[in-house]
């Protein structure tokens, strides 16, 4: 029993509602093998992944800015400006230049400001705030300022600490959320000055929660007991002023950030994925039973579109069964497989038709041959007695030139019938045709004057018989004989490596060549036709290996053929 077959129709449509079934039922399978609790636990872990982000990222943030200042604090330009309290053009601009040199990407989002101890020094990259001017304040300046006091110097004399305590606003209107203070000491160890760094808000809002995970972060300061929003502006303040989040579906977390006295409190709530997930589970049901329907939709146009292709080339392959071979196939489907299916059965098709063409013309061409051979059964003795019978008459008379052109003459019909063989040497070829131009100059007088020449190499090579006689015939008739003055025919046939070059030249009347620029089979129905008959019966015998072509105008023509190189041997 043979193997059951199907369509391709059938088989495209049931594969694709495999594979959709498949694809739609996966997420519905997933989502229930997945409980509330795990996809809770899911978002409790992406959760403390990013709030260890945001504090890695302030940490990082503010040890950046830190060792920024300790560069700028000992700076010896800014030592020197401090220590002699002297704001000549050239510290100052020297002071600036090492300001801005070192926050100039950053800018827009701090402002440095360095004040001396007395005060009578003041920079700063924007409008120097007035709470840093020791001058104004009672007792010393890092007692008078709300800020300042919040610092607290750590052993050893330690200038750097991080504080939130004084939120403001700048006169730009940007927020301050925390400042760095650096001490600037002269070299014997005394304070000589004060570089005070104030961080915008803007700077924490672009490093943390980039995956918006958290509905509230503050970052608080548990020596001081303050605390600052990074989402909300306006919460800020004592931990009895923060506002307090709980609740069933919020949880918090909290994150240490190193090397400082801060710390992020980050609360998420989880009302809105309940509610997505509770609202999940419809939406893939409506999800799986649209993507069915588009499926099965789809999967039917897709599979028509295919088949009805598939379809039209077996009918067409059909059509050549029953022998039309006129047929062609619509090479644009829209899908490349089926459009090279169907160029290479055209090629086919074409390559079929030409086939039959030549062995039309091959079988025509025999059975000329045929009819010529019976032409030729004519008894050649008769031919060849009436020439001896010429040849004797024109010696007794001394008729010297009716004697050469009998001997030329039967020279020409013993090679035209000494032999069946298809194929001539290029010796015996260029005897003929010397034979040829020895009675036509007998005809014309000095009306012709030719030149034959040739390498010795390409004698014993062969090529089609009587190639070059109807060449030369061509020119002496259709060119030279129409002239008025005297003409000159060159034959010349050379070694070129792998090839043999002829090239037949006159300079005769030449004809007009237009007509077969594009298609040399014009030649067929032109007073050429011997022309094409030589072209036809090389390109039969080499294809696309010879080269054939026709040059001519009022100065004459030129006749250039390139074939293979073929010795006796081969042709056996």
């Amino acid at each position: 029993m043979g193997k059951k077959t199907t369509t391709i129709y059938f088989r495209l449509l049931s594969y694709f509602l495999i594979i959709m079934a498949v694809i739609s039922i996966l997420p519905i399978a997933i989502y229930a093998y997945s409980s509330n609790s795990s996809f809770e636990r899911v978002i409790r872990n992406q959760a403390e992944h990013a709030l260890q982000s945001d504090s890695s990222s302030l940490s990082e943030l503010f040890s950046e800015y830190s060792y920024k200042a300790s560069l700028i604090s000992n700076n010896k330009d800014i030592i020197e400006l401090l220590e002699s309290e002297q704001a000549t053009p050239d510290r100052m601009q020297r002071a600036y230049q090492c300001l801005f040199g070192e926050f100039s990407p950053s800018s827009a989002m701090l402002q440095a400001s360095l004040v001396s101890s007395s005060g009578r020094i003041q920079l700063s990259t924007g409008q120097f705030p007035s709470i840093y001017d020791p001058r104004i304040h009672t007792n010393s300046w890092i007692q008078g300022n709300i800020l300042l006091r919040a610092i607290r110097e750590g052993e050893g004399g330690e200038p750097l600490i991080i504080s939130i305590q004084d939120r403001r606003a700048t006169d730009q209107g940007n927020i301050v959320f925390s400042s760095i203070l650096r001490k600037v000491f002269s070299e014997d160890g005394t304070t000589i000055g004060f570089l005070i760094l104030d961080l915008y808000i803007d700077l924490a809002e672009n490093l943390v929660d980039s995956l918006n995970i958290f509905s509230e972060e503050i970052l608080v300061d548990y020596t001081n007991y303050i605390g600052q929003s990074l989402v909300h502006h306006t919460i800020h303040g004592s931990f009895d002023t923060l506002p307090s989040l709980t609740g069933e579906s919020i949880f918090a977390l909290e994150e240490r950030v190193d090397g400082t006295p801060l710390s992020i409190i980050a609360y998420s709530d989880l009302s809105l994925y309940r509610e997505a997930s509770s609202s999940a589970t419809w939406i893939i049901i409506v999800s799986v039973t649209i993507g069915i329907v588009l499926s099965m939709v789809l999967s039917v146009l897709f599979s028509r579109s295919i088949t009805r292709q598939l379809r039209a080339i077996a009918s067409s392959m059909e059509d050549v069964k029953n022998g039309n071979l006129g047929i062609r196939i619509e090479e644009e489907s829209g899908i490349e497989e089926i459009d090279l299916l169907s160029s290479a059965f055209n090629v086919m098709i074409g390559q079929l038709n030409s086939s039959m063409d030549r062995i039309k013309e091959e079988q025509d061409k025999l059975r000329e041959a045929e009819r010529k051979e019976l032409e030729k059964q004519l008894n050649p003795h008769f031919l060849f007695n009436t020439l001896n019978t010429i040849k004797a008459l024109a010696r007794l008379n001394g008729e010297d030139e009716i004697y050469t052109i009998s001997i030329k003459l039967g020279k020409l019909l013993r090679s035209s019938l000494k032999k069946n063989s298809p194929y001539d040497t290029f010796k015996e070829s260029l005897e003929l045709v010397e034979g040829y131009l020895a009675i036509q100059k007998i005809r014309f007088k000095d009306k012709l004057s030719y030149s034959i020449e040739y390498d010795e190499s390409i004698l014993d090579e062969i090529a089609p018989r009587l190639i070059l006689q109807p060449l030369v015939e061509n020119s002496v008739v259709h060119g030279i004989e129409m002239k008025t003055n005297p003409g000159f025919l060159l034959l010349s046939v050379r070694d070129r490596g792998e090839m043999i070059e002829m090239r037949v030249e006159d300079d005769g009347v030449g004809f007009d060549t237009s007509t077969i620029e594009d298609d040399i089979s014009s030649l067929a129905t032109s007073d050429h036709v011997g022309l094409y008959n030589v072209y036809r019966r090389l390109e039969l015998e080499y294809g696309d290996r010879m080269s054939f072509s026709i040059l001519s105008s009022e100065k004459g023509t030129r006749i250039l053929i390139r074939i293979p190189k073929r010795s006796v041997s081969d042709a056996i």
